[in-house]
């Protein structure tokens, strides 16, 4: 919740320098601001890196033997150590952003990528649960019918990650703001805002009553956000840029095994830093 106040906080701000103009382009003085660039017709690809913080979630289990929740898991991410072998030979290892953009006026642009975020439920802590588990032969140790009960998690009894990773594959709408530049407009300083919409498909590993599932890559849900960057054209053609995104991730069909699945739901928020080109077609 507090994450979200600070970015309707935060959003509020570039919307009240709008306030103060009108027309399709900002000015102070005589002297327009437009992203010279960044114009219709522009192409921009970037690639960074992110970390992201969860809220807790009520996680659902269900198959022909078992249907229970636990509650109020706690998880984090799990970002790469930095170094030479994770962060240049194997670039896809770390929780990484990629994304291809196009500008469809000076102002309004629309991408597609992906961000490759991980998410890992804390081992040994203690969380309520409710439900049944029938006593089937992996299943003994934990048979039972749960009524607000406190159980640990642990490897014996609960292994839980989206670590191959929690797949956000999106589409956001964006909205480029100038808020500096130098006379010749070879650098400049600006605001990015926009919404998002995606699909989850994670590669998730999850070990149950100390039965390692399928692990393979499936659709599992969707999710909604809303950015606010800070971009910085370093040059020409080259720009770096900091990204706050805040969002909601609904997962309602993650595979375990066959005719086993779960459910979640649960806000992140990601900080990213990116490293980017564009250039202009026409």
């Amino acid at each position: 919740m507090k994450a979200i106040l600070l970015f309707i906080s935060l959003l509020g701000s570039p919307l009240l320098c709008i306030s103060q103009a009108s027309g399709a382009d900002i000015k102070i003085g005589n002297q327009n601001l437009g992203l010279p660039s960044l114009h219709k017709g522009s192409i921009y690809l970037y690639w960074g890196y992110n970390r992201e913080w969860y809220t807790k979630s009520d996680i659902k289990f269900n198959s022909s033997t078992c249907h229970f929740t636990l509650s109020a898991v706690r998880a984090n991410d799990r970002q790469s150590g930095f170094g030479l072998k994770n962060y240049v030979y194997n670039i896809t290892i770390p929780q990484f952003n990629v994304r291809a953009g196009y500008m469809l006026s000076d102002r309004f642009g629309i991408s597609f990528g992906m961000d490759h975020m991980k998410y890992v439920v804390t081992q040994k802590q203690q969380v309520k649960i409710n439900g049944s588990i029938s006593p089937t032969t992996n299943q003994v140790k934990y048979a039972g019918v749960y009524l607000d009960e406190y159980i640990k998690i642990d490897s014996p009894f609960l292994r839980f990650e989206h670590t191959n990773g929690l797949n956000y594959i999106s589409m956001d709408g964006e909205y480029y703001l100038e808020c500096w530049h130098r006379k010749n407009h070879s650098q400049s300083l600006g605001l990015v805002t926009g919404l998002s919409i995606g699909m989850l498909y994670p590669r998730s590993d999850v070990d149950v009553f100390d039965i390692e599932g399928v692990n393979i890559f499936h659709t599992a849900g969707f999710g909604i956000s809303g950015i606010l960057n800070v971009r910085f054209q370093a040059a020409n053609h080259v720009f770096l840029m900091f990204q706050n995104r805040f969002g909601e991730i609904i997962l309602n069909d993650i595979l375990i095994s066959d005719g086993f699945q779960a459910k979640q739901h649960f806000g992140f928020y990601q900080t990213a830093f990116m490293l980017g080109i564009n250039f202009n077609l026409f």
